[in-house]
């Protein structure tokens, strides 16, 4: 199932960020909310050999990531929780795929898979995001939670009013560096 019952859907990652020196940050799962609100898409435009690109923009869109930071004395999951209002992501996809084993999936498999995703991915030789840029029109809410000290969320609120014109200019080069490198990451070791 793509979605949950409630609507959002929901991974797990399983991604060792860092990991050295006593000192360890883990992703657990993704939940991704407002796939629901899509009110523009264009997708699947063949761009380059083997390679479409996927334009999208969501009204409503919210992230939820739940993470452990473990040191020698302290393990602590922290769940941080972002929403946006008309994100717009334009993402390439570079897609090897073997057409034999493809051709041999049964409709039946693939529609009454749970696993759907790993279904179709099982046909790639290579799958990678040469493009991942996004950007968003708001920032309705970010926060952190885990952590027994509020000063946390207090410093969280006032970065986030201090300097979000900055942090929505620069979201796409997070996007297309180092969110992207990390979804290169955790498709290749699927």
């Amino acid at each position: 199932m793509v979605l949950d019952d409630s609507g959002p859907m929901t991974l797990d990652l399983g991604i060792n960020l860092l990991d050295g020196a006593g000192f360890n940050i883990s992703l657990n799962d993704l939940t991704i909310s407002g796939l629901d609100s899509v009110s523009y898409a264009s997708v699947l435009e063949i761009v380059g050999a083997q390679t479409f690109k996927n334009d999208l923009i969501f009204e409503h869109f919210g992230v939820k990531i739940g993470v452990t930071i473990m040191t020698t004395d302290l393990e602590v999951d922290v769940t941080i929780h972002l929403e946006v209002e008309k994100l717009q992501a334009v993402v390439a996809i570079l897609v090897a795929i073997d057409k034999g084993i493809l051709g041999d999936l049964e409709l039946g498999q693939i529609l009454e898979s749970d696993g759907i995703f790993k279904c179709l991915l099982s046909t790639a030789h290579f799958i990678s995001i040469p493009l991942l840029d996004v950007s968003v029109a708001d920032i309705v809410s970010f926060e952190i939670e885990g952590f027994d000290d509020p000063t946390v969320q207090k410093l969280t609120d006032l970065t986030l009013d201090v300097f979000r014109e900055v942090i929505l200019q620069k979201m796409g080069r997070v996007f297309n560096f180092s969110i992207r490198m990390m979804l290169n990451n955790w498709i290749e070791h699927m």
